[in-house]
């Protein structure tokens, strides 16, 4: 991962793009824009974008055949190579679907924050993180799963609004955040050793 920061780095020379600011030139059409601040008939479009993320994701992941490939060869790749899964294909088809949601976020980020900055979503990896695990821990049916993870980050969005809105400094919110994976991790620990 830092690998790949540093040649991000690498093609700006370490700078930031802003609007009208000396650097990196550049400037963001307002059609760009729109796609992370815009709102159509009142809602927002990331959050139309993320409820089609979520709904494709499920549909393809809980009602098709590739979908439970996905799962068999995450959960047992052994097993799953076993039952004649191409378990290397389907675990390069993962990595090219992170890196294709990856890259929507990215886009997503950038358009609303307004600024073409190289490491903007790094501070983001730990509330990824969180969510996934918290969702996994409180709301997953004893496995990763889309609406668990949509769950957990929900709930970090509402969190970390909270302590925003209560003036917590953002080193004391990474505090909280870590107490927060900590708890779910202990919680999934405590789940798996009770069955």
């Amino acid at each position: 991962m830092y690998i790949v920061n540093g040649l991000h780095l690498t093609f700006s020379k370490g700078s930031s793009i802003y609007e009208g600011m000396p650097g990196a030139t550049g400037h963001f059409i307002p059609s760009f824009l729109f796609i992370g601040q815009g709102s159509v008939l009142g809602i927002p479009v990331p959050v139309i974008i993320m409820l089609s993320v979520v709904l494709i994701a499920y549909l393809f992941l809980e009602k098709t055949t590739y979908g439970r490939f996905f799962y068999m060869t995450g959960g047992n790749r052994e097993a799953a190579r076993l039952a004649g899964i191409p378990t290397d294909r389907y675990r390069v088809y993962a990595y090219m679907i992170s890196g294709l949601l990856a890259s929507i976020g990215g886009i997503i980020l950038c358009s609303r924050v307004g600024t073409g900055q190289v490491s903007a979503g790094a501070p983001l990896l730990m509330d990824a993180v969180a969510a996934a695990y918290i969702g996994y821990a409180m709301f997953g049916a004893k496995k990763p799963n889309v609406i668990g993870t949509f769950l957990g980050s929900v709930l970090i969005g509402i969190i970390l609004n909270g302590l925003t809105m209560m003036n917590v400094p953002y080193y004391a919110q990474d505090i909280i955040k870590g107490s927060i994976l900590i708890t779910a991790l202990a919680f999934s620990f405590i789940k798996k050793k009770r069955k």
